[in-house]
C-alpha cells in the first residue's frame, strides 16, 4: 500500500495512516495530511443488543463466541480468515468456543469446506458462515472476542468488544494499551511471520477466552479510543480544515508532471489488461482457493515471491 506512481508529486494528499503519511512525505512536494478512516461511534455503541444473533446461531450461554466480519475475498482477507478457522479448531477440544464468520465473497465455498472439516473433527458445529449482513452491529455485539482488520476492528472497538487485529502472513495482535501506538501508526493491519502458523493467533484467543475481566477492560479501552480518535465528527473537522488550507494555497502543478503521470497511468492500465497476466493471476487464484479448502496453509507450491507480491 502507498501512493500510486502516477499521482503527481505536487498534488496534495490525504493518507489513511501515520506511517503512510510519513512515507508519502519523503518524495512529494505537495502537502500530505493524515485522516484515519472514521466510523460512526454514535450508531456503533455498547448499547447494541447481540442476543438475537447468538440465538440465531444457537450459541449457548456457556459457549464463548468469536466473530469476524469481513469480505470473503482472496486479496488481503483470505489469509486471516483461514487462520481464524484453524486457530479456533485447535481450541475447540479444550474450550466451548464457536466462530461465526459474517460476510460473503469469492472465497466462501473454500472457507465453508475448511469449516466443515473442523466441525467434523470436533463432532459439533464450531465454525459457521453467516453470509452477508448489511448491518452487522448485532454480530459484533454478540461476540466475546472479535477478529478483524481495518474498519471492522474499529467498529468492534466502538461497540465495546475486545479485538484481535489480523493482517496477512499470520499477523495478529490484541488491541490493548501496549499495542495502541503500533496500530495508530501502521493502521489496524499488519504483516507477520508465516512460520508462526496459527499458534500465535490461537494463543491470543485463548488468553482472552480465559479472562472475562480482561475482555471487559479491553472492550472499554477500545470504545474510548474509537470515540476519541476515529469518530465521524473528528474526521469531518480535520477534512474541512484541510480544504481551507488547500483553498488558501496556490496550485503547484506542472505540465510536464501531468504528462508523466498520464504515461504512468497508461502503462499500469496496459499491464492490468495483459492477457498473460490475467491467465497467470487466475491460475494463482485457483491454487490459493484449493489450499484454503483443506490442508496446509499457505499453499507450499505458491512461490514466495508471489506470496509477497500478493500481500503488499
Amino acid at each position: 500500500m502507498g501512493v500510486p506512481p502516477f499521482i503527481p508529486a505536487s498534488v496534495p494528499l490525504i493518507m489513511g495512516t501515520g506511517e503512510l503519511g510519513a512515507d508519502a512525505r519523503k518524495d512529494r512536494r505537495g502537502n500530505v495530511w493524515v485522516i484515519e478512516p472514521p466510523i460512526d461511534t454514535e450508531r456503533d455503541t455498547p448499547a447494541v443488543d447481540g442476543s438475537a444473533f447468538r440465538k440465531l446461531h444457537k450459541v449457548k450461554d456457556t459457549e464463548l463466541l468469536i466473530v469476524t466480519v469481513s469480505r470473503l475475498a482472496l486479496d488481503l482477507k483470505l489469509d486471516a480468515l483461514v487462520r481464524a478457522i484453524d486457530a479456533t479448531g485447535t481450541l475447540a477440544a479444550r474450550y466451548p468456543v464457536r466462530l461465526v464468520m459474517v460476510g460473503d465473497g469469492p472465497a466462501r465455498e473454500a472457507l465453508e469446506m475448511r469449516a466443515e472439516a473442523v466441525n467434523a473433527a470436533s463432532g459439533r458445529e464450531v465454525i459457521a458462515l453467516h453470509g452477508a449482513d448489511l448491518d452487522p452491529r448485532a454480530a459484533y455485539a454478540a461476540a466475546d472476542v472479535v477478529l478483524g482488520m481495518g474498519s471492522s476492528a474499529l467498529r468492534a472497538m466502538a461497540i465495546g468488544r475486545p479485538v484481535i487485529v489480523q493482517g496477512e502472513q499470520a499477523f495478529c495482535d490484541v488491541f490493548e494499551p501496549s499495542t495502541q501506538d503500533q496500530f495508530l501508526w501502521q493502521g489496524f493491519y499488519g504483516l507477520g511471520d508465516p512460520d508462526e502458523g496459527t499458534a500465535r493467533l490461537a494463543a491470543q484467543i485463548e488468553r482472552l477466552l480465559q479472562d472475562k475481566v480482561l475482555r471487559d477492560k479491553l472492550g472499554q479501552f477500545g470504545r474510548r479510543v474509537a470515540c476519541e480518535r476515529f469518530s465521524l465528527q473528528r474526521a469531518v473537522d480535520l477534512q474541512l480544515d484541510i480544504y481551507r488550507q488547500v483553498l488558501a494555497g496556490k496550485s503547484g502543478w506542472k505540465f510536464g508532471e501531468a504528462v508523466k503521470s498520464a504515461g504512468l497511468a497508461l502503462q499500469l492500465e496496459l499491464h492490468n489488461h495483459d492477457p498473460r497476466r490475467k491467465r497467470a493471476s487466475k491460475a494463482q487464484q485457483q491454487t490459493i482457493l484449493a489450499a484454503a479448502k483443506s490442508g496446509a496453509w499457505p499453499p507450499a507450491n505458491l512461490p514466495l515471491t508471489e506470496q509477497k507480491h500478493r500481500k503488499t
